[in-house]
C-alpha cells in the first residue's frame, strides 16, 4: 500500500449533451484513470399555459456525469480551467468543476504523463480560493425531488441527483428496519460559502434528519472554477438569462458572496465547533467490496452508501473507445477521525491492498447531520440545563 497525499481530486458534473467535448480534454491530458457516476441534474421548467394565462412550472430532469479523477496538486487550476473551456462550463446547463483535497491509499501510486500535463496545463496558474461547500445528501428513494423543487425555488443552487444503496443503519434499527428502504437517492449541492447554513437548515427540515433512518448530510470544502447557474428554463424575455448575468456579476465580483440569501458566518468559528469527520471511499470491482464493508462497521462504522461507478482510461490513443469501461463499486462511510485508523486497520486486515485496482480515498468532512448525532447535541443541552 502506497499512499498518495500530493493530489487534487477534480470532479466534472456535465450534461450528456458536452461529454465527447469531455471526453477529448481529458484524452488529451492523457488522464490515466476515470471514475464515472450516472446521475440527473434537475431546473425547473417554467410553461406559459393556454393564451398566455395560468402559467405553471414543473420540475425538468436532465442526464448527466459525473467525472472523477486525480491530478498532481500543481496543476489543478489549470487543468481545471482547461476542461471548463473545452466542455464550456460556464455557460448555464452545461455543468460544474471543482477540485479537493484527498489522500489516496493505493496498491501502487497513480502514474502521470508529466510531460503532456506541462505541456498543456500550466503548474503556475493562480490557485483557486475555498469558494464553495459541497453538500452531499444521502435520503429515501422519492424524497430528493421535493428538495430539489425547494432549493431551486429559492435560486440557491442547480442540485444533482444519483442513486445508492443503503448499508449498515438498517440492520441497526431493529423492528425499524421494515420501514426504511435500502435505496437511496444521493444529491450533490455546490453551494456559496455564504448560504452554507441556510441550505443546510432547509435540507434538515425537508429530509426530515431528525428522524431515525431517514438520511444524512455532509459537507466538504472545494474550490470550484465553473458553477452550473441554470436553475431555471423557460422563454427568455431578454437577450441574457438572469442566469448569465448572474455569472458575469459573480465574475466581476471575485466570488459569489455578494448574492447570499443566508446571514454572514464566521466559517473558522463554525469550523472549530465541529467535531472533525472523515469521509473513506473504498473502490474495488463490482461485488467485491461484501468482506471490507463488515469489516468497516465491527470498527465502528455506523453505516455506509454504495455508489455503481465507471473506470474509463484515456491514454492518448486516437481509436480509443471511452464506452468501453470497468464496473467498479464505491463504499462511502462518514465516520468520526478518531476512529478512521481503527476502520483502515480492519479493512486491511481483509487483504484489501492485495488485488490491483483497488483505493481508498480519505477526505476530510466540515460537517455532518445525522438523527443520531441531534440526539447527542439534545442531550448535551438537557445536561447543562440541568446543571
Amino acid at each position: 500500500m502506497q499512499a498518495q497525499t500530493n493530489l487534487s481530486k477534480i470532479t466534472c458534473t456535465v450534461d450528456a449533451n458536452v461529454v465527447d467535448e469531455l471526453d477529448k480534454a481529458l484524452n488529451d491530458l492523457h488522464i490515466p484513470e476515470v471514475y464515472v457516476q450516472r446521475a440527473k441534474q434537475v431546473s425547473l421548467l417554467d410553461h406559459a399555459g393556454f393564451l398566455g394565462l395560468r402559467p405553471t412550472t414543473t420540475l425538468e430532469e436532465n442526464r448527466a456525469l459525473f467525472y472523477r479523477f486525480y491530478v498532481p496538486k500543481n496543476f489543478e487550476s489549470s487543468v481545471m480551467r482547461r476542461i471548463a473551456d473545452a466542455a464550456d462550463l460556464y455557460l448555464p446547463g452545461h455543468g460544474s468543476v471543482y477540485a479537493r483535497d484527498v489522500s489516496l491509499l493505493r496498491h501502487t501510486p497513480l502514474k502521470f504523463d508529466m510531460e503532456r500535463l506541462t505541456a498543456l496545463a500550466d503548474s503556475n496558474t493562480e490557485a483557486v480560493a475555498e469558494n464553495h461547500f459541497l453538500f452531499i445528501c444521502i435520503v429515501q428513494r422519492g424524497m430528493a425531488s421535493s428538495i430539489a423543487t425547494t432549493i431551486l425555488e429559492m435560486g440557491l443552487c442547480v442540485p444533482l441527483i444519483s442513486f445508492g444503496t443503503g448499508i449498515g443503519i438498517r440492520d441497526r434499527l431493529r423492528l425499524l428496519r421494515i420501514t426504511i428502504s435500502a435505496e437511496k437517492e444521493v444529491m450533490y449541492l455546490l453551494v456559496p460559502r455564504g448560504d452554507v447554513e441556510l441550505v443546510e437548515n432547509i435540507i434538515r427540515h425537508k429530509a426530515r434528519l431528525d428522524l431515525p433512518g431517514q438520511g444524512f448530510l455532509y459537507e466538504i470544502n472545494i474550490r470550484a472554477v465553473a458553477v452550473n447557474l441554470r436553475v431555471r428554463r423557460g422563454k427568455r424575455a431578454y437577450a441574457a438569462t438572469m442566469d448569465q448575468v448572474i455569472a458575469a456579476m459573480d465574475q466581476m465580483k471575485g466570488s459569489s458572496e455578494w448574492r447570499r440569501m443566508g446571514e454572514s458566518r464566521n466559517y473558522e468559528t463554525r469550523k472549530s465547533n465541529v467535531k472533525k469527520f472523515t469521509c473513506v471511499s473504498v473502490v474495488a470491482d463490482e461485488g467485491s467490496l461484501d468482506p471490507f464493508s463488515r469489516a468497516a462497521m465491527d470498527a465502528g462504522a455506523s453505516g455506509a452508501t454504495l455508489i455503481p461507478l465507471e473506470l474509463h482510461f484515456y491514454s492518448g490513443g486516437k481509436n480509443e473507445d471511452h464506452s468501453a469501461s470497468h464496473a467498479k463499486e464505491s463504499y462511502d462511510i462518514i465516520i468520526p477521525t478518531s476512529i478512521q485508523d481503527a476502520v483502515m486497520k480492519a479493512v486491511d486486515k481483509e487483504s484489501f491492498f492485495g488485488q490491483e485496482g483497488r483505493m481508498i480515498e480519505l477526505t476530510p468532512v466540515e460537517q455532518v447531520v445525522t438523527s443520531a448525532r441531534g440526539k447527542k447535541e439534545d442531550e448535551r443541552k438537557k445536561e447543562k440545563t440541568s446543571v
